[in-house]
């Protein structure tokens, strides 16, 4: 059998290929995580901090806003993998939410 194709190689019982995971194991981006929740820890500092209509307006823009930070970070939501949107998504969400 290994005659015309060469040796036949079998791989060590156990064994799996460098950098493989576990069929189902998709972890999390935590860089993406850590930014979201940077972004709700600003986010309510800043609130936190602010007495006058005006100024709560202008955070709300700055976080929620065309060009805020947490929708910035939403956008990121198109390279997330497609096994991490569901996890991403649900912090997403609960940045918004805490924010609003």
């Amino acid at each position: 059998m290994g005659d015309r194709l060469g040796p036949v190689r079998h791989r060590p019982v156990g064994h799996r290929p460098v950098g493989h995971r576990p069929v189902g194991h998709h972890p999390v981006d935590p860089a993406m995580l850590t930014e979201l929740e940077e972004i709700k820890t600003d986010a309510l500092a800043a609130i936190g901090d602010i007495d006058n209509e005006p100024d709560l307006e202008q955070a709300r823009v700055g976080f929620l806003g065309k060009k805020g930070c947490l929708t910035a970070a939403s956008a990121g939501m198109r390279d997330v993998p497609k096994e991490q949107k569901k996890d991403v998504g649900q912090k997403l969400n609960e940045v918004r939410t805490a924010i609003t």
